[in-house]
């Protein structure tokens, strides 16, 4: 067939009929030119139906290889429930008592995940569920006992289930198996696959919250992520599908009804993603110690300056320490450590723990301390940083490592993640009554 415009630049269709299917089947843009297509079906795409194409920041992770990372993650057993590391898996292995009703671990995160609206988030799990019994309810995901996404297996049956408290009191809306929309991973899809949970998987858990966003499983089969149910919330009800987004995660297991056995679920690594990259978004909130300073009494021992907290209606709250700063009022050698959950006696001198100064919306309270008792290192805590400056140094805004995990947690003294970490700047001098400032940036993401 000839070329009908020859050194033409306009594209022209032929005359061949053997070439009608090639050309009925290319769209056109509406001055008749044919448009370049694209592979958009198997692209990964947000809730708003956005290809994702820009990038991603892991914001929180796990790997397990050593031991439970309790420094972490917060842990209950009840009636013979046990977590036992695996150096040679790298996991954490919850058991229950088959015989024993009530027997149950759980295993949850001591922060809440961060949540920016318009960002998607995505938190992944590798686990197993080894074997299916009558009575015996394993669930893994980002909940607490109020609100969150997780997948559930109560005896043969898996289920999706989203929790909320929006209404007042808690709603776990369930969709089971065989009500998944996107596929029931049962060997009927077109895929052919069937999930086993007894095999090791990765479970994903997909958001975005704004109240009436979507929220999705998939699982990560064969270098694939095969989406398996979409709950959509827009247009289809009154009430915000969670309470809030701000949920740990967590894994447990609990023998509800069966009556004979061992029964497991194996915990390995996690990772929570938003799309783009989050830096440090949200209020600044910033507390000082008096001016009047705290007594450094005796030569080379550890006092608190000034701690900081978690109010206690506010613990799913997000605050993350950036800056701290500290000096002796007649600028002399001052050693420091910023340490978490140090034991501080009762004193006559410790102000009351009080709400931080702002219109209403912080998070967090503070406490300073005039005379206050000499803490040994045991009853430091954990140490998160430390340094010294020396006589005349002066004292500027020390900044923490952006890439470093600093929130503040939650940790368990009746029911689990019941109270907040408390960070606190200890200062030492080598002289004897020397008084020493403090002060904290935090910033709070609402």
């Amino acid at each position: 067939m000839p070329n009908l415009n020859p050194n033409s630049t306009n594209y022209v269709h032929t005359n061949e009929p053997n070439t009608n299917d090639l050309v009925q089947a290319m769209d056109y843009d509406p001055a008749g030119q044919p448009v370049l297509r694209i592979d958009d079906t198997s692209l990964q795409h947000t809730s708003k139906d956005r290809a994702k194409i820009s990038g991603y920041e892991i914001v929180f992770f796990n790997t397990f290889q050593y031991d439970k990372e309790a420094d972490v993650w917060d842990e209950v057993t009840t009636t013979g429930g046990s977590a036992v590391h695996s150096d040679v898996r790298s996991e954490v292995v919850l058991t229950v008592d088959g015989a024993v009703a009530g027997s149950k671990v759980v295993r949850q995160s001591k922060t809440v995940q961060r949540y920016i609206p318009g960002r998607t988030a995505e938190a992944s799990f590798a686990f197993r569920f080894t074997d299916t019994e009558a009575g015996i309810r394993k669930r893994i995901g980002m909940f607490d006992d109020q609100n969150g996404l997780f997948l559930e297996q109560m005896g043969d049956e898996l289920a999706f289930v989203i929790r909320s408290n929006a209404s007042g009191s808690v709603v776990d809306t369930r969709i089971t198996q065989a009500n998944w929309n996107q596929n029931k991973l049962d060997g009927t899809a077109v895929n052919g696959v069937t999930l086993d949970p007894t095999m090791r998987q990765v479970v994903i858990f997909e958001y975005e919250w704004y109240g009436a966003g979507m929220a999705e499983m998939k699982f990560v089969i064969d270098d694939h992520p095969i989406s398996a149910h979409k709950q959509f919330h827009g247009n289809r009800q009154e009430l915000p599908w969670m309470g809030t987004p701000f949920v740990p995660f967590r894994c447990e297991i609990e023998n509800v009804s069966a009556t004979t056995g061992t029964h497991s679920l194996h915990q390995s690594s996690n990772s929570f993603m938003l799309e783009g990259s989050t830096g440090l978004l949200g209020v600044a909130v910033s507390v000082s110690s008096p001016i009047t300073g705290t007594r450094l009494g005796v030569a080379n021992s550890w006092y608190p300056v000034l701690s900081i907290r978690l109010q206690q209606d506010k613990l799913a709250g997000v605050v993350l320490p950036s800056t701290y700063q500290v000096a002796t009022i007649d600028n002399t050698n001052i050693f420091f450590r910023l340490v978490r959950n140090a034991v501080i006696g009762a004193d006559a001198g410790n102000s009351a723990w009080t709400d931080v100064p702002d219109s209403g919306s912080a998070f967090t309270e503070f406490q300073t301390y005039d005379t206050p008792a000499a803490i040994d290192d045991a009853d430091q805590g954990t140490r998160l940083d430390s340094g010294f400056i020396v006589a005349g140094g002066g004292s500027a805004n020390i900044k923490l490592d952006q890439n470093t995990q600093y929130q503040i947690g939650r940790y368990t003294t009746t029911t689990i993640g019941d109270t907040s970490d408390v960070f606190t700047l200890l200062c030492a001098s080598n002289s004897t009554n020397k008084d020493a400032l403090a002060s904290m940036t935090w910033i709070e993401q609402r």
